[in-house]
């Protein structure tokens, strides 16, 4: 029997595309598991220095360095499953809790959304 590729029964190693890392199934879940893994690196770099700076500084760094990675293959992992998106968004909770922001005042105050109220 001949070696064709099949959505049922894929082979091979993960690959990369649209910033994510997938695994031969398509499942979007490993590319969204990894991303707040390295998401969560940068976010504990830049909230131990957060007593030099300003809650509205905070977001701003925030906003720049991690929610920047994270939005950067959110075009491959937007119709993962919500338990996937919910890792996403935990990272941003602990950014906003370590500020002491609202998901309601980062909404209005800084224009930052959560993955899950996006359309």
């Amino acid at each position: 029997m001949p070696n064709f590729a099949s959505h049922v029964q894929p082979h091979g190693g993960n690959f990369k595309n649209l910033g994510a890392e997938f695994d031969p199934a398509l499942a979007t879940f490993y590319a969204a598991q990894k991303m707040p893994t390295e998401a969560s690196w940068v976010l504990k770099a830049l909230l131990r220095t957060g007593r030099f700076y300003s809650t509205k500084d905070m977001v701003r760094l925030y906003k720049c360095h991690v929610r920047s990675f994270i939005e950067g293959a959110t075009i491959a992992i937007f119709h993962a499953a919500d338990a996937a998106l919910k890792m996403i968004d935990d990272v941003q909770s602990e950014s906003l809790d370590h500020v002491s922001l609202t998901d309601e005042e980062a909404l209005c105050d800084f224009n930052l959304v959560p993955l899950k109220m996006r359309p």
